[in-house]
């Protein structure tokens, strides 16, 4: 983690690549070093990290794969196959890659993919589709039964995870009394009471303040399970990113976007500023309490 610290921060949002690259190259890293000098032994990538539910629960990877890391992991639902075969399918089409072809994809600009996104965006979220070779079977089988890569799990949420995925960051308007209403619905007509019940309207600022609490809830729920599972089999250890004083690289929202979704990033990847947000700089007690993550 150290050495991530010292790499250029020029292309801050490209940390995604091939599942085995990013299994097999922090190991090929540490062992060839940096040209002709070996890396020192406090900087040898000897335990390569994983982050979200789904690491644990890949077959392939138990021999690479020595801890995880799962950040903001609380997504378990199962995609059918059939559903993210659709959506793929639907936004090739609506992207003008009407041969489906690798080619075509590749050509697409990045203000094409976003513009063209949303079949897929409702599920890039969920858990894997169970696919019989990657994922052999739903996540909550795999917990409960022990049928998982049994390795050191470190997992934990930031305090305002919702935040970040509220529509008003895509555009859409402040969410009102109504949309709070309607936004509570989607946990289930017969939860609807309760949960009004447990957060009520006029205890916040605004509804949005309100619905991020109320998926907070959700989430916190959802890491405490898996969390009990996990431990029936493996060491776990949980936390909670709680600085509400961190930047945000969106613009200006009408609620406060507080500890949010990614928020922690930017303490473990100088100049994090995710896919079309801008580059924000730590304090001096910003940067303390990055050093401490990165240390630990």
């Amino acid at each position: 983690m150290r050495l991530l610290r010292k790499l250029p921060s020029s292309q801050p949002g490209r940390y995604r690549t091939d599942l085995a690259n990013s299994c097999s190259w922090p190991a090929d890293f540490g062992a060839r070093g940096i040209g002709s000098r070996r890396l020192p032994d406090s900087l040898q990538f000897r335990a390569p990290f994983k982050f979200g539910p789904s690491r644990s629960a890949r077959p392939f990877s138990i021999a690479r794969e020595s801890r995880v890391i799962n950040q903001s992991g609380t997504r378990i639902k199962i995609v059918a196959p059939d559903t993210a075969l659709k959506a793929g399918e639907e936004f090739v089409k609506n992207a003008g890659c009407e041969d489906q072809s690798a080619e075509c994809l590749r050509k697409l600009s990045v203000e094409d993919v976003i513009k063209f996104q949303d079949p897929i965006l409702k599920y890039v979220t969920e858990y894997p589709s169970a696919d019989g070779t990657i994922i052999t079977q739903p996540a909550a089988a795999s917990y409960e039964s022990g049928n998982f890569n049994r390795v050191p799990i470190i997992t934990g949420l930031v305090q305002d995870e919702q935040s970040f995925f509220m529509g008003e960051l895509r555009g859409d308007k402040p969410m009102t009394a109504d949309g709070y209403a309607k936004y509570v619905l989607t946990y289930g007509s017969e939860n609807k009471a309760a949960i009004e019940a447990a957060y009520p309207l006029d205890k916040y600022e605004s509804p949005s303040l309100a619905a991020i609490d109320v998926a907070q809830g959700a989430k916190v729920s959802t890491a405490r399970m898996l969390a009990r599972e996990w431990s029936k089999y493996v060491p776990v250890y949980l936390y909670e990113f709680r600085d509400r004083t961190v930047p945000s690289y969106y613009p200006t929202m009408s609620f406060p976007m507080r500890a949010y979704h990614t928020a922690e990033l930017l303490y473990l990847f100088p100049g994090f500023r995710g896919g079309r947000g801008s580059e924000q700089k730590l304090n001096a007690e910003q940067n303390k309490l990055s050093d401490l993550m990165i240390d630990y």
